[in-house]
């Protein structure tokens, strides 16, 4: 997933000292062991190999610069989950993802003047639980919904340190609260190759007021869905177009 956030205005704007531009990129690869305990449960247990790559700019007032930083990092984690098939048509699944410690390391430049230096930071990606509930309603017709916990109360701060004896460490406090997200959603076989999906999504705003800033814009968010799916044999292939909007 991506996560961008980018202001177009001026250096000069009262908050470019905030943030200018936030671009959060990250990859999971998790390789996973299933077990099939009885007839009708399943359990699971894997790694979580998770790559994070963020970019940042902000505007600092004492050098009269943006400054832009790139860092990335590989981070590990771990997943359990487990699947119990209540009925014939009834399946119920709880995943387990554990809380991710990134520090990402890289490069800053203060723009302006071409001066560049080392930078790395720490944050906290959450501890999360998610149940969900599957029901084949007919033949073509398969209806779902699940509801995740986010433990973003992990998120206290965000600490960044630069090789730079201009700026030095900083430290950004978050005191983010631990939030729900729920999702409900459908996919109807239209024939035996094409099938459509929609879904809608309601997420809670994890920040803080006191520590609200433009890097995370505050707000519940609510997100609508739809897709198509076109397999055949052993392989499928996928399109979906997603609408957000925010809450203030």
């Amino acid at each position: 997933p991506s996560l961008p956030t980018s202001w177009s205005v001026s250096t000069r704007w009262p908050l470019a000292a905030d943030s200018a531009k936030t671009f959060i990129t990250s990859f999971t690869l998790s390789p996973t062991i299933t077990w099939k305990a009885t007839e009708d449960l399943s359990l699971a247990a894997g790694l979580r190999v998770v790559y994070f790559d963020i970019l940042m700019e902000r505007m600092i007032p004492q050098a009269d610069s943006m400054l832009h930083i790139k860092a990335d990092d590989i981070a590990y984690s771990y997943i359990l989950a487990a699947a119990y098939q209540l009925t014939d048509t009834v399946r119920l699944g709880l995943v387990y993802r554990g809380k991710t410690d990134v520090k990402p390391e890289g490069d800053a430049e203060l723009t302006r003047i071409g001066y560049k230096f080392d930078a790395d930071g720490e944050l906290d990606m959450p501890q999360s639980v998610m149940a969900g509930v599957n029901w084949q309603a007919t033949e073509r017709l398969n209806l779902g919904f699940n509801a995740t916990w986010n433990g973003w109360s992990s998120n206290k701060d965000i600490k960044l340190n630069f090789d730079s004896p201009m700026l030095g460490s900083a430290v950004a406090p978050q005191d983010w609260h631990d939030t729900w997200r729920f999702s409900v959603g459908g996919e109807y076989a239209l024939t035996d190759n094409w099938s459509m999906q929609l879904g809608l999504t309601y997420d809670e705003d994890p920040t803080d007021f006191d520590h609200s800033n433009t890097m995370c814009p505050p707000g519940d968010r609510n997100q609508a869905g739809i897709g198509f799916t076109y397999a055949k044999d052993d392989w499928a292939v996928s399109f979906r177009s997603e609408e957000h909007t925010s809450e203030l």
